[in-house]
């Protein structure tokens, strides 16, 4: 399970 903070950070990554 993933946590709202992995989420975050894969957004975040593929928003480059």
């Amino acid at each position: 399970v993933k946590t709202s903070l992995q989420v975050l950070a894969l957004e975040r990554e593929t928003d480059k």
